[in-house]
């Protein structure tokens, strides 16, 4: 080691803090990184060398060097301790005695103040007053205290543990993350925290007035539709009284469409033939692989029923939107039929409204894709129990169930007949036709 390494290291150990006898773990990762810098930390685990009488020249030298890199050790390890402990171990004769008894002492203490670490983590309660980023981070540094005092316990427990914790604003959230389909590690459900912070951030900021990404929604005064709008662009807002004053009421927003108040154009449904919901490229679009019939607008459901257990629906990228109610919507075709959907999910964050294909399948309707044509139609029954008729005979035939043989003279056959039988599932919808 030459000069000038052992010069910085001797300047970098003044700014070690002291041990006052506590904090020994902290201390003790410090000091062994000093004395491994100092590459002298071997001498507390290896035993001093033994000289033979006829010991080489070799061997006397190591012997030397051991002695030599101990006491430096001894002397960094004192130095590290405060006055009054310095004065209590300054005759221990070893740098291995030394750092031995400190540990057996110290450590002990520290394993004793496991049970404040738990008792901590248990009894701590998120606030809403509080920044939930900063919360989430001092539950993480008590539970990096686990694991300097060697308790391992499953990363899923502490998951559920902070989410528990959670303040009571967050109550539907918290509902969301517990619903969730995949465990969560500590890392992912911070992930999820600081998305949701941020979401909630941007609401406020609506709340407020303030300009946000995302859609925009266009706003008039009572009375204000579409043509009066246009009429108005450019032209400053004129007062009504002439007084000078300006009134402190609010204007009523309405929507540009229809002028009425109690939504904006963008959740209008007004326009279509006699109010129903018409199905077309912008407003449905039909999905071959979703489970169910999501729908993101409150106004399309003819019947509807809040849903307040928690659900949530499942995307395809491993996101997840929480479920708020559930009911049926009437599509009316640019033909004129009227298909009604059930069990429609109202799922108010998603972007489109969805069909799904499979479920209209299982309830006997035909999906025909032509051009730029969809053509959707009701076909009988008939061919599902051909189907099933064909599945029956063939299970009988693979299984020798009958053995065709000749009528004998004077006998007169049996008849027989056919069952027919639909399995339902839970949902109202067919499963199976059988046939026996």
């Amino acid at each position: 080691m030459d000069g000038n390494t052992v010069k910085d290291m001797t300047t970098n150990f003044g700014k070690l803090d002291k041990f006052e006898g506590h904090d020994f773990r902290r201390w003790k990762k410090k000091m062994h990184f000093l004395l491994t810098t100092l590459k002298v930390v071997y001498v507390l685990t290896t035993p001093m060398p033994e000289l033979l009488e006829d010991a080489i020249v070799e061997a006397i030298r190591i012997r030397a060097k051991w002695e030599y890199d101990d006491y430096i050790c001894w002397g960094h390890i004192l130095n590290g301790m405060s006055d009054s402990l310095f004065d209590v171990y300054m005759n221990v004769e070893s740098a291995k005695e030394l750092w031995d008894s400190l540990e057996s002492k110290y450590m002990a203490e520290d394993s004793s103040s496991k049970k404040f670490f738990v008792s901590n983590f248990n009894s701590y309660k998120m606030v809403d007053s509080r920044p939930v980023m900063e919360q989430y981070n001092e539950l993480l540094r008590i539970l990096r205290q686990y694991t300097q005092h060697g308790l391992k316990i499953d990363e899923s427990i502490f998951v559920s543990s902070i989410i528990d914790k959670l303040a009571p604003s967050w109550k539907d959230f918290k509902h969301t993350l517990k619903h969730g389909k995949d465990d969560l590690s500590l890392v992912q459900l911070g992930s999820h925290l600081r998305i949701e912070k941020s979401l909630r951030a941007q609401d406020s900021d609506k709340g407020k007035g303030k300009e946000v990404g995302g859609p925009s929604v266009n706003m008039t005064k009572e009375g204000g539709k579409n043509k009066h709008h246009k009429q108005n662009k450019g032209k400053k807002r004129s007062n009504e009284n002439n007084s000078g004053s300006r009134s402190n009421k609010k204007p009523n927003l309405e929507c540009w469409k229809c002028g009425k108040t109690d939504h904006f154009k963008r959740d209008c449904c007004s326009g279509k033939k006699n109010n129903a919901n018409v199905v077309d490229a912008i407003a449905w679009w039909i999905d071959s692989s979703t489970t169910s019939h999501v729908c993101k607008d409150r106004c399309w459901f003819k019947t509807f029923e809040p849903v307040e257990d928690g659900s949530v629906l499942y995307m395809g990228d491993e996101h997840f939107a929480p479920v708020h109610g559930k009911g049926s919507v009437a599509l009316e075709f640019s033909y004129g039929k009227t298909v009604t959907l059930f069990n429609v999910l109202y799922v108010p964050k998603l972007r489109k409204n969805l069909v799904s294909g499979p479920v209209l399948n299982n309830c006997g309707y035909k999906q025909v894709y032509e051009s730029d044509k969809y053509i959707l139609s009701k076909c009988g029954d008939a061919a599902f129990w051909k189907e099933a008729i064909d599945d029956e005979i063939r299970s009988i035939i693979e299984n020798n169930t009958w053995v065709l043989s000749d009528l004998p003279p004077g006998c007169i056959p049996l008849g027989c007949k056919w069952i027919f039988k639909k399995e339902m599932k839970v949902d109202g919808t067919i499963d199976k036709f059988k046939a026996r």
